[in-house]
């Protein structure tokens, strides 16, 4: 939906305040979009009220919040909304909410509008997968672990040592360095975490890595060497009115530490063309320009 067009008769004063909440959603800033879009309902003509009510859910469906956006989206669909994609939307937070009925039946409606969608039938199967797996469990136990997680975004888990006691992954909670909050999740920026289990299986409290691996911008999925000894991790930094971007640093064991956190480098430029390291998605895949195609790096044994 980025680049969509508003064209919306909006009251005096209003037009502004509505045009920054779709300018902050179309560059991803879901969680300021969120505010932005609550502030500007009240004040638009009641025949916007459903595109704006769909717009919070969506915003919260991007921030990974299926339960505040089923609760927007459901009044979006009170409102009429007259796009069909709303009931997609609705259908898939209600999904990952584990209600499967309800959300079959937002899939259905989906299709009978939109039939020639054909990937809707694999979310509908779904549903229909996992209400018979409820009723008949397999020998598989999912357990959460709560020892590693948090009410923030927590993900990417890798191994760090060759006994499997000790764990990193990336977290966005409190305890991650900086002060700033991330424009789009609403969250603290992410930082690598630790977590180490003892002889007797109990898994310590999640600390953060601390510097030099970790500061005050984003970093995450963290990635190790078969000897542990070398850490690839992306990081994303930002500042007022600039875009860096992000990069895939590689540091090395240097004792109980980490030495110098560094950006990996395949040289400067190749066809006339400037190399820029960069993360897809915030994942250790490295994606890079060269003539006539694009190239994809993946770290060696990975």
């Amino acid at each position: 939906m980025a680049g969509a067009c508003y064209n919306f008769c909006f009251r005096s004063g209003s037009k502004k305040q509505a045009l920054k909440a779709y300018a902050m959603f179309d560059a991803g800033a879901y969680a300021d979009a969120i505010d932005q879009f609550k502030q500007v309902y009240d004040v638009i003509p009641k025949e916007q009220k459903a595109d704006i009510l769909f717009y919070i859910g969506e915003s919260y469906r991007r921030i990974d919040d299926p339960k505040n956006a089923a609760v927007w989206f459901k009044k979006a669909v009170a409102k009429n909304y007259s796009n069909p994609v709303v009931y997609l939307r609705y259908g898939q937070v209600l999904k990952m909410n584990e209600k499967y009925s309800d959300a079959r039946d937002m899939f259905l409606k989906y299709k009978s509008l939109k039939p020639d969608d054909k990937e809707v039938d694999a979310l509908i199967t779904s549903c229909d997968l996992a209400l018979e797996w409820m009723n008949n469990p397999g020998p598989y136990q999912i357990e959460n672990m709560k020892y590693f997680n948090s009410k923030s975004s927590d993900y990417s888990p890798a191994y760090a040592s060759d006994d499997y006691r000790t764990v990193y992954f990336t977290s966005s909670r409190d305890e991650a360095m900086g002060n700033d909050k991330h424009g789009t999740t609403g969250q603290s920026f992410a930082d690598i975490f630790v977590v180490r289990q003892d002889r007797k299986g109990k898994w310590s409290t999640p600390v953060p890595l601390g510097e030099p691996v970790n500061t005050e911008f984003e970093e995450g999925t963290p990635c190790l060497s078969s000897d542990y000894n070398t850490l690839y991790f992306s990081r994303c930094k930002t500042a007022k009115n600039k875009a860096y971007g992000c990069q895939i640093y590689v540091c090395r064991r240097n004792g109980d530490s980490w030495g110098k956190a560094d950006p990996l480098s395949f040289g400067r430029r190749q066809y006339g063309m400037p190399i820029r390291l960069s993360v897809l998605m915030n994942l250790p895949c490295i994606l890079f320009p060269t003539c006539p195609v694009v190239w994809e790096v993946r770290i060696s044994g990975r």
